[in-house]
């Protein structure tokens, strides 16, 4: 027996906004995590693991369920689009999910890798980009969880029009492996390795954006040929 329309839907969106908003919560911390050099907001990275994985288990399982659009006739149908916008949502939210788990471990390869630096107790951060980089991928989280909560696409659109973090990476990875040549080699390496990770992130805001986008339009985003962040 089928599950009622709305009632599943509204599920499904609980879930996905709890997963999303953990999510962000991981990237808070491990950006705070290096940027204060602080290993506590390090180890806060995975403390929502558990949830997280069970909040993945439970969303994949309900995009597995059938679920009608409306019991009307195919015309009552074609005359409401909010119920064609119900049959999207599924599949967008197994592109969301997919992307908030590569960016939570995203976040856990930063937190693992600032540790690392932490071990060196001369270091402190210097890389003017990459701090910058970090308040960027926390405002592009920021923005999709506004566009989930609010099902507006302007906030989608705003993380696929941002312009910023191409140029911005650019210069971080140029920054880095300059200074990786003139000072700590393995800090320099690190430090790359955090970035890149950043990147990930920002990547995947990108997807989360354009699944939105489709789940409330049900077309692909005029922006979408903008090729994904990368050096």
């Amino acid at each position: 027996m089928n599950s009622n329309p709305r009632q599943h839907a509204q599920l499904l969106r609980l879930h996905l906004l709890d997963m999303a908003k953990l999510s962000q919560r991981a990237v808070d911390y491990a950006t705070k995590g290096y940027r204060l050099g602080s290993p506590e907001f390090c180890r806060y990275v995975r403390r929502g693991d558990r949830q997280l994985r069970e909040l993945r288990r439970n969303i994949f399982s309900l995009c597995q369920k059938p679920v009608e659009a409306s019991s009307g006739d195919s015309e009552s149908r074609s005359a409401r689009p909010d119920a064609t916008r119900q049959l999207r949502f599924p599949r967008s939210v197994s592109q969301i999910c997919d992307a908030l788990h590569a960016i939570c471990t995203a976040t856990a390869e930063i937190a693992h890798h600032t540790m690392l630096l932490l071990e060196d107790t001369t270091w402190v951060p210097r890389c003017e980009a990459l701090e910058k980089a970090c308040y960027l991928v926390n405002r592009l989280m920021c923005l999709c969880i506004v566009a989930l909560f609010k099902q507006e696409r302007r906030h989608a659109d705003a993380v696929l029009q941002n312009c910023e973090g191409r140029r911005l990476f650019e210069q971080t990875f140029h920054e880095l492996r300059n200074s990786a040549c003139r000072q700590n080699a393995i800090s320099g390496a690190l430090e790359l390795a955090i970035t890149n990770s950043l990147r990930q992130i920002a990547n995947q805001t990108h997807a989360i954006a354009e699944a939105i986008v489709f789940w409330l339009e049900g077309k692909k985003c005029a922006v979408e040929s903008r090729p994904a962040l990368s050096i």
